[in-house]
């Protein structure tokens, strides 16, 4: 036995199952959301500056790593503690 749902204009044709099939718009809808979600995160293609989540983590991981670094390079943090404080 073949039943015949509609949904919308559009006629979705099934065997014995009870769920109806996701018509195109619902496959459609979530594509893009899909998309949407995964260049929110990873970032898109062909830009300069971060547009992702994980590009501006990595940025910020980066950034603090170079400061650590040209710290312990230059002695900054020696020099810092050397000089006392002024406190009135």
């Amino acid at each position: 036995m073949v039943d015949t749902l509609l949904l919308g204009s559009s006629a979705v044709r099934h065997g014995s199952s009870s769920l109806p099939s996701p018509t195109m718009h619902e496959i459609n809808i979530s594509k893009i959301t899909n998309d949407i979600v995964a260049n929110v995160i990873l970032g898109g293609p062909g830009s300069f500056l971060p547009s992702g989540l994980v590009q501006w983590i990595i940025l910020a991981i980066l950034v603090v790593l170079t400061v650590i670094l040209i710290r312990k390079i230059f002695n900054i943090d020696k020099r810092y503690f050397k000089k006392l404080m002024k406190h009135d």
